[in-house]
């Protein structure tokens, strides 16, 4: 006959012969708690929205301007006593010609990324897809990872202040992002 699973209090319980120092209290009041990273650990209304940061400027050849480059951040609850939280970069797709940080889509993974425990930031970048001739496509795609390369550097500029993990940034997106094969290969900023 196999074993039967039995529930985690009664294999510590078994395991310390009924008592409960306060580590396995610790154990239990964790295992108890939702997975960081995989299950919500806050709801969206406590989740601190940053938005219209500025983290630099740039000429877009489209427009004959200089551009401001700005991100909205999307911060845990002030009660996350973690030291050091993964960051995600979002970029929003829309083929290099349209698209804006605040799409519903990207506002909506920013906010499921921060309820999970990371912090996320959404990133506007220069739209000059239409501006380039094909046989020069690529500068679109060079003139946004240059732009998510500098809200890459931003970001590890504040880590201090906003307790982010420099170590542990991603990207992520849909879209105009992943017409790069390999976009973490640019981000080393």
């Amino acid at each position: 006959m196999p074993p039967v699973a039995r529930p985690l209090e009664a294999q510590v319980a078994a395991a310390s012969h009924g008592a409960r120092p306060a580590i396995i209290q610790a154990l239990l009041a964790t295992a108890a708690m939702p997975q960081c990273y995989l299950d919500p650990s806050w709801p969206s209304s406590s989740i601190r929205v940053l938005s219209n940061i500025t983290f630099g400027s740039s000429f877009n050849n489209k427009t004959g301007m200089q551009e401001t480059l700005q991100l909205d951040a999307y911060l845990p609850p002030e009660s996350d006593v973690r030291t050091a939280v993964p960051v995600a970069v979002v970029v929003h797709g829309g083929g290099f010609t349209d698209g804006d940080k605040t799409w519903e889509g990207d506002v909506q993974l920013a906010m499921a990324l921060a309820s999970r425990g990371f912090a996320a930031v959404s990133v506007n970048y220069r739209l000059t897809g239409d501006y380039w001739p094909w046989d020069v496509a690529e500068r679109q795609i060079l003139d946004a990872v240059e732009d998510v390369r500098a809200a890459v550097r931003y970001v590890r500029s504040v880590a201090t202040t906003h307790q982010l993990d420099t170590d542990r940034i991603l990207l992520a997106g849909g879209s105009a992002p992943e017409s790069n094969p390999h976009p973490a290969r640019h981000v080393s900023a």
